[in-house]
């Protein structure tokens, strides 16, 4: 009986140790994550993949506010129609900012001899939920004559489901690396 007691109290011992150190782990993971974001921990943000702002991308940069367009003013000016490019990659893009599609359709709309602005909000990896949050917070004090949202078929359609997993900043770290590991021959 002494041995059983022995052995159950060394197996406690190392649940216990166990557990602090996945607690510290996690704690740890998350107060980095508060500092420096990194993509393979779960958030609800849309600014989850927005850009840092003026980020070089290709020739130019990325403006202020961290999207793949030129600076503006926040408040409209007069006789001008804005109007906000919303989406995810496909309207960040993965082009210099002269070839995006958002920026060919406003120098299209421009040549119509009215002044026009359409301002790229894209932001890769977001989605439909995001898009109205985007323009929730951050769109509507623009003063918007109008939106282009780009929905995209490929993964707008799709529910974003979040495995419990994910929750957890550590088991995401774990998940991240094996994930890396299996890529990798040798």
């Amino acid at each position: 009986m002494p041995a059983l007691r022995s052995i159950a109290k060394v197996g406690l011992d190392v649940l216990l140790f166990a557990m602090i150190t996945v607690a510290l782990g996690e704690f740890s993971l998350r107060i980095y994550n508060s500092i420096d974001p990194l993509p393979i921990f779960h958030s609800d943000s849309y600014n989850r993949y927005r850009g840092k702002p003026f980020a070089p991308d290709w020739s130019s940069h990325l403006n202020s506010r961290g999207f793949k367009d030129v600076e503006y003013e926040t408040a409209k000016a007069a006789g001008t129609t804005r109007i906000l490019g919303i989406g995810d990659s496909v309207a960040f893009g993965v082009v210099p900012y002269e070839f995006n599609y958002l920026t060919l359709v406003e120098q299209g709309l421009e040549r119509t001899g009215r002044p026009v602005e359409l301002i790229n909000m894209g932001i890769p990896g977001i989605g439909p939920r995001e898009y109205l949050a985007l323009i929730v917070r951050e769109g509507f004090e623009l003063e918007p004559d109008g939106v282009l949202l780009s929905f995209f078929i490929g993964n707008d359609f799709e529910g974003q489901e979040k495995r419990l997993v994910s929750h957890s900043h550590l088991a995401s770290l774990i998940t991240f690396v094996l994930s890396l590991w299996r890529k990798f021959d040798g």
